[in-house]
């Protein structure tokens, strides 16, 4: 007789909820399937059904992205990252009830809450008139008469000189980007400032608003855009799940 071995249903995890009835999102998960909800007490995992660990950052991403948009628009959510290995039934649940105490601390933290983030470039305008300005500078001058007239140093003077500019206006974009910075921090319940990505890139910070001071966050951010035009651009996004305040792994 052949007996055929039965393996859990696989579970991808996206958020974790308040809620003590079972919720449906739709048919909005991976591969079409519908996104639901997994409970402990009065916590739900909000999952999908899943084929395998092997995801497609691409395409699968950008469903993790809109399930979990679509969630906020009805919860409070802790999200999970991307990608994350999925787990049967059960371990959810061991996972809600392990840590029961600890997500309904995060759910209170966060609630009625929202994340913005707010990435600010130097505009390539900006940077080539403070090289400008720069270069009529005494000490610019200095290296650049060395570096023509001193041909066997020129390879270490234009060294020198590439980094005395570059330090320059490192230090002028980290100026504009601490002013920005505390301008907005008062209008957030907490801030969070992530690696620079690039070169022009100043500030790359994170902010948890409340939402009763949401507009007003997004009028100081417009204000600042409008007072600096043609030295920085911004990338402004959000709500967003409060993925750098709160964070949690099965």
């Amino acid at each position: 007789m052949t007996t055929t071995m039965v393996h859990p249903v696989q579970k991808y995890v996206f958020s974790i909820i308040q809620s003590k009835k079972e919720v449906t999102f739709g048919s909005i998960g991976f591969g079409g399937r519908e996104v639901h909800t997994i409970h402990y007490k009065d916590l739900a995992a909000v999952v999908c059904d899943v084929d395998n660990n092997a995801f497609n950052i691409l395409k699968e991403g950008l469903t993790h992205q809109k399930v979990s948009e679509t969630v906020m628009e009805r919860f409070t959510v802790i999200p999970f990252r991307f990608g994350m290995t999925p787990k049967d039934e059960n371990d959810i649940k061991g996972f809600l009830s392990r840590y029961y105490v600890e997500l309904k601390k995060a759910i209170g933290k966060i609630e009625g809450k929202v994340e913005v983030g707010l990435k600010v470039y130097l505009t390539e305008n900006f940077v080539n008139e403070k090289i400008g300005k720069l270069r009529n500078s005494d000490r610019i001058k200095s290296l650049t008469f060395k570096i023509l007239h001193n041909p066997s140093e020129a390879y270490h003077l234009k060294i020198e000189l590439g980094e005395l500019i570059a330090n320059t206006l490192s230090r002028e974009g980290e100026q504009i980007a601490q002013g920005i910075y505390e301008t907005l921090c008062p209008w957030a319940v907490e801030t969070r400032r992530n690696e620079i990505m690039s070169e022009r890139m100043i500030l790359n910070a994170a902010f948890l608003v409340d939402r009763q001071f949401e507009e007003m966050f997004d009028q100081h951010v417009n204000l600042i855009e409008e007072m600096a035009e043609g030295q920085i651009k911004l990338k402004y996004v959000g709500p967003c799940p409060p993925y750098n305040f709160v964070n949690m792994e099965v």
